[in-house]
């Protein structure tokens, strides 16, 4: 998922922070760290579950926690007294303080004219509605199957010895 914040753009199949078109430089644990407080913006979490997260089965003290957040920091080029991304709260963890968005992708569909609509057969086919009755055999088609099912799995725990048990 991409995920844009201020001048910023996060890319998480990337693995990339960028402002604007130039890749910014960050360790993995930082890299994790924000992708974390974004994804959970704005709720504040905890340091403990973020040592927890980051850190699986690892005993790791908090100042290695400031340290990650002091390096996103640095490369969002942003103040801990006045935050615009990271902001701390005092005495339990971080949180994600700046609006983001995940941009939305937009495919330009062409104009079907007549002519092209009679070149293709296949749009032809394509567009064609079907029709109620197909659908309502359908419907009974799939009806009468699991219909069926039910029987042959009723047929079959009824020959069950009688003290089978569930195991």
């Amino acid at each position: 998922m991409t995920t844009a914040f201020g001048p910023f753009t996060l890319d998480d199949e990337a693995r990339q922070l960028c402002r604007g078109a130039e890749p910014i430089h960050l360790s993995p644990k930082a890299f994790d760290l924000l992708a974390l407080l974004i994804h959970r913006r704005p709720e504040a979490i905890s340091k403990s579950e973020i040592l927890d997260t980051l850190w699986r089965n690892t005993f790791v003290s908090e100042g290695n926690l400031a340290v990650l957040v002091k390096e996103l920091r640095d490369a969002l080029d942003d103040d801990a007294q006045r935050p615009t991304y990271i902001r701390t709260v005092q005495r339990f963890g971080y949180g994600f303080a700046a609006p983001a968005a995940e941009p939305v992708s937009v495919v330009p569909i062409s104009p079907i004219t007549p002519a092209a609509v009679t070149k293709s057969p296949m749009r032809v086919t394509i567009t064609a509605r079907t029709s109620e009755s197909a659908i309502s055999k359908s419907r009974e088609r799939r009806i009468a199957e699991s219909s069926a099912a039910a029987e042959a799995r009723a047929a079959y725990l009824d020959k069950r010895p009688p003290d089978w048990k569930w195991r």
